[in-house]
């Protein structure tokens, strides 16, 4: 079981190193991870769990697309509609695209622009 454990570790911190090489990609996550602290500094909640839904999605679409760029998101979908999240066209991501993200709920976020995610209030295709 420990071999498996680091076998996966050395993996993941493999893939990791590859995805942040990318200037875009740091500094994406870092003005996001900026925001993000800022709101748990001033106790915003809401706004702090919108970033962090944000920051993961936007690590776990680039992380996946660096990977499997012919992944399918049907499962991801499913679970954010759950969560009253919704993401636009995800076949852009294929040709490096960002995509945009949009919840059901006000998150009041400032616009955010990504390698992977926009959100600046726009509409996701074919919604509304």
């Amino acid at each position: 079981m420990r071999k498996l454990i680091e076998s996966h570790l050395t993996r993941i911190d493999r893939h990791q190193r590859m995805y942040f090489e990318s200037p875009a990609v740091v500094c994406g996550l870092t003005a996001t991870d900026a925001l993000f602290l800022q709101a748990i500094r001033v106790r915003d909640g809401a706004r702090a769990r919108s970033l962090l839904e944000f920051h993961l999605l936007d690590t776990a679409l680039g992380m996946i697309m660096s990977l499997d760029p012919d992944h399918e998101f049907d499962s991801l979908t499913v679970t954010l509609k759950g969560l009253g999240i919704r993401l636009g066209d995800l076949a852009r991501l294929r040709v490096g695209e960002p995509i945009s993200i949009e919840w059901d709920q006000d998150t009041d976020l400032p616009p955010l622009t990504t390698s992977n995610l926009i959100s600046a209030g726009v509409p996701v295709a074919g919604v509304r």
